[in-house]
């Protein structure tokens, strides 16, 4: 079947899909890294998604020929509230652009979609002059960052209120010159 998928800029509209789709694929893919325990309590505890990120026009939706979301990411100068339980944030400045809420729904797994979706962030980021992409990737979402040009510049724990730890890792990449053609 052709992919007659589209990506567009999200709307409020799209909120309820875009939570949906982003609680699937937390559950579906992170379970090969995370267990079901921990995923649950992450669920409980941290944000994967805020309306804001809408707001700003840098966050998008792919959507399937049934309208339904199939996945969703941005970007953001803003630094997301999870990082206050991450011990290794670090502030960015300058034109850096933030991956936020990168997410496919497991059913569209490993079809291109997820390097889709990063293609269109970047090139949106490079549009409006950022000139890095910097991110905090789970483990799942590691080897598809790696495939595209970004490196791990360090390696992070968020630490849970009930004091339960996910290992995160910091990534970037340059958005000019020869690193920005590996997507």
């Amino acid at each position: 079947m052709p992919d007659v998928s589209q990506i567009r800029k999200a709307a409020v509209r799209d909120v309820s899909g875009i939570l949906d789709l982003q609680t699937q694929a937390f559950l579906g893919l992170a379970s090969t890294f995370y267990s079901l325990d921990l995923m649950h309590e992450v669920l409980r505890e941290v944000p994967l998604f805020s309306v804001d990120l809408i707001d700003e026009g840098h966050y998008f939706v792919l959507e399937g020929p049934n309208g339904k979301v199939m996945g969703s990411g941005g970007w953001s100068q803003k630094m997301p509230s999870y990082k206050s339980a991450v011990a290794a944030a670090k502030p960015t400045f300058g034109r850096v652009a933030i991956t936020r809420s990168v997410y496919v729904h497991p059913a569209s797994a490993r079809q291109g979609f997820g390097r889709r979706i990063m293609q269109h962030i970047e090139t949106d980021a490079i549009d409006h002059g950022m000139t890095r992409m910097t991110m905090t990737a789970t483990l799942s979402g590691m080897p598809l960052y790696r495939r595209i040009g970004y490196r791990v510049t360090d390696k992070q724990c968020a630490v849970l209120e009930s004091g339960a730890r996910v290992d995160l890792y910091g990534m970037e990449k340059s958005l000019i010159g020869e690193n920005a053609r590996a997507a």
